[in-house]
C-alpha cells in the first residue's frame, strides 16, 4: 500500500545505506521498493547500487589492487574506467 504521494521508505533507506557502502543491503532494500510501486527514482537508483557493488567485487578479487595514499592532480596511473 502507499499512503502518502512521492514517500517511498524502502527506498529512501536503501539510498541511506547506499551512502553508507552498504551495496547488497540498499540493492535488497531498492528491490523491495520497486516491487511494492514502481518509481523511475529508485529504477535509476538500483543501476547505481548494482554497478558499486560490481566495482566492489572486483577489487576485492583483485590481489594485485593497492589503493594510492594521494592522487597528485593529472596523475593517471590509478585511472579506473568502468562500463
Amino acid at each position: 500500500m502507499h499512503f502518502l504521494p512521492e514517500y517511498f521508505p524502502n527506498r529512501e533507506l536503501g539510498i541511506t545505506l547506499y551512502h553508507m557502502d552498504q551495496f547488497e543491503d540498499a540493492a535488497l532494500k531498492l528491490e523491495k521498493s520497486l516491487e511494492l510501486q514502481y518509481s523511475a527514482r529508485g529504477d535509476g537508483l538500483i543501476t547505481n547500487v548494482r554497478r558499486a557493488n560490481y566495482s566492489e567485487a572486483e577489487v576485492a578479487l583483485d590481489p594485485e589492487f593497492s589503493a594510492p595514499d594521494s592522487i597528485a592532480p593529472g596523475d593517471d596511473t590509478y585511472l579506473v574506467i568502468t562500463k
